[in-house]
């Protein structure tokens, strides 16, 4: 295997969700990751782990934002 040269979350633009009812992994882990990344944080009160999936309505123009800003 050939190592890669750089980390892509260093260079590539990112998003990052975070549900602040996230208990498996806690929101302040998520945002100490997402600050590392320099991802574009997105929060949203409530939810859980599986937030991506009980909430789409909340999840979809987070993906349509990510998809319009690389274009």
């Amino acid at each position: 295997m050939t190592p890669s040269k750089a980390a892509a979350w260093k260079t590539i633009p990112s998003w990052y969700f975070i549900a602040t009812g996230d208990q498996i992994i806690v929101p302040a882990a998520q945002r100490a990751m997402a600050e590392r990344a320099r991802s574009k944080i997105i929060e949203f009160h409530g939810g859980s782990h599986l937030t991506l999936i009980s909430h789409p309505e909340a999840v979809t123009p987070v993906i349509e934002d990510a998809i319009c800003s690389v274009r």
